[in-house]
């Protein structure tokens, strides 16, 4: 419905406007303008109460959703006394943070040097760690620990045992218990 009501509220705007133009009718042109602007509002609108309500029923995460929530996550160059961060040449200088039901989610392509796949099990071998295998979730559900979005992998932190704290452009990645010791964030009960 939401995706109608954009697309003709669109319409409404460009064709009302280039009419109104072409029949020099300012009339038509404010008329065209404020009922294709109302339109396109009122989807927008509709699409956050929609999510809203998704959500407050304990749906899972549509992917327009999780698009979303992508797009508008700020991106940092990560860095780590554990490991060397690999650089992400997609989205220069870093990678999206993503804050998904209350958990930190990264790319799995930030730990590329110590990632090994084999079908849809990832292992994480973290110098100076055991090696933790996850199986990769074909969408987001929450609490997961490994999923797949627009063919792209993320990974939770705190199922890594790493937490992280932000310093302006830079998230600095430690071991859970060191971080709790320097004030870092990541888990659940942690507040940005």
């Amino acid at each position: 419905m939401t995706t109608f009501q954009s697309w003709l509220g669109l319409v409404i705007l460009m064709l009302g406007t280039i009419v109104g133009i072409f029949t020099r009718s300012m009339t038509v042109i404010v008329l065209c303008v404020t009922i294709g602007l109302v339109l396109l509002s009122l989807a927008t609108i509709a699409e956050s109460a929609q999510g809203a309500y998704h959500r407050a029923l304990g749906l899972p995460m549509t992917r327009n959703q999780l698009r979303t929530i992508l797009r508008q996550s700020p991106t940092y160059a990560f860095e780590s006394g554990l490991f060397d961060a690999y650089p992400n040449a997609d989205r220069a200088p870093g990678y999206p943070l993503l804050r998904l039901d209350g958990e930190y989610y990264v790319r799995v392509k930030l730990f590329y040097r110590y990632l090994r796949q084999e079908d849809t099990a990832y292992t994480f071998a973290l110098p100076s760690r055991a090696p933790a295998v996850f199986d990769c979730e074909a969408y987001y559900r929450e609490g997961a620990d490994l999923f797949e979005h627009d063919e792209r992998v993320y990974v939770r932190l705190a199922a890594l045992g790493l937490r992280l704290r932000i310093r302006g452009a830079r998230a600095e990645l430690y071991e859970a218990e060191q971080a709790d010791n320097r004030g870092g964030i990541g888990g659940r009960e942690d507040k940005p």
